[in-house]
């Protein structure tokens, strides 16, 4: 729903093939540093390595550690960080949790609103932890819950948020400093791997702030489903039916063959019955405040305008309403989330 970090020239990524692989440099490199990089990505491609068979971009860091963007998998925004340790988005499918456990991952780390789903996580002989974080920061509780994974749990590791992009690297940054002690700026090459948002400044706050907690401390007892508001519940379905909803805007409003589960009637009405949930949930400070409940109402609106042109077929209106809800979203993350 938000456009992502607008990365640097200098860290823009500088792609070229060596034999069968791309692969995509994202930091400038020493001259040994590059020569180095460049063997590895060439001996990964010619030994048949998974490289090869996943379309992974291997990015190499000055501290020696290569984060590892694996393009052609079931779980979105996968990124290698180490071998025991990776990040990325919700996963949602069977061949998505098939690919995770097939990767030796054992433990997932859900920092999402979201429930985790533990039967299917259970299913391919993982275990979930769930560890709510918000855009704004990551408390120091929750960064403790983060270190008791890496020190209490088995091994390999798997941070998800929603999208992949923003919660879920900024967990997995304090897990990889956790993990391997390396240093705060290898921690904050996570986010700039990710794609992680400068409108999200706490994360970034948060982990440069990262420091261990002294062993033998006592670390925060590990849930598999932890409890959240009725509020934050009601808005991760949101978050999720939204992205339904952008799938049909795309296709015209109209389903796909890629997608035949998604029906643009029931998406929209589960849509607009989202919203009225979540307007009806707000949180005390929020109820006080009139800009938030001018954008609630704003998207509300556009919701039930959306609903009635979906399900009387009336496609050519379905695209400014669609686009009211959007802003309005938007509008509110701005003033009231991301910070």
């Amino acid at each position: 729903m938000f456009p992502g970090r607008d990365i640097p020239s200098y860290l823009r990524p500088r792609t070229a093939w060596h034999g069968n692989c791309i692969v995509t440099r994202m930091r400038i490199l020493t001259p040994l540093a590059a020569l180095a990089g460049l063997w590895s990505g060439m001996v990964a491609c010619s030994s048949g390595h998974r490289v090869e068979e996943a379309g992974f971009h291997d990015v190499a860091a000055d501290s020696g550690l290569a984060f590892v963007q694996i393009d052609q998998s079931p779980v979105d925004k996968l990124l290698k960080l180490t071998d025991e340790l990776y990040s990325g988005a919700e996963p949602k499918t069977d061949e998505a949790y098939a690919e995770l456990a097939r990767l030796g991952v054992r433990t997932i780390v859900n920092v999402d609103g979201a429930t985790p789903k533990l039967a299917m996580a259970a299913k391919y002989g993982m275990e979930y932890i769930h560890i709510p974080i918000g855009y704004d920061k990551i408390a120091q509780g929750e960064i403790a819950a983060i270190v008791c994974v890496m020190r209490e749990r088995e091994s390999s590791f798997y941070f998800h948020c929603h999208h992949g992009r923003h919660r879920g690297p900024a967990a997995a940054a304090i897990a990889l400093m956790e993990l391997t002690g390396c240093s705060v700026e290898d921690g904050i090459q996570v986010l700039v791997e990710a794609g992680t948002s400068e409108s999200y400044p706490g994360l970034w706050r948060d982990v440069r702030a990262f420091k261990s907690p002294a062993q033998g401390i006592q670390l925060p007892r590990l849930v598999s489903v932890a409890e959240v508001s009725d509020f934050e519940a009601s808005m991760a379905k949101l978050d999720r039916t939204w992205d339904e909803m952008k799938i049909i805007q795309k296709a015209g409003f109209r389903s796909t063959a890629e997608h035949p589960d998604l029906d643009p009637h029931n998406v929209a009405r589960i849509l607009r019955e989202s919203i009225e949930i979540s307007s009806h949930m707000t949180h005390p400070q929020l109820a006080a405040d009139v800009l938030y409940q001018e954008e609630m109402q704003k998207a509300l609106d556009g919701a039930r305008a959306l609903e009635a042109a979906l399900s009387e077929d009336h496609l050519v209106d379905a695209q400014e309403p669609f686009d009211v809800v959007r802003r309005s979203c938007k509008a509110c993350h701005i003033e009231f989330r991301d910070d």
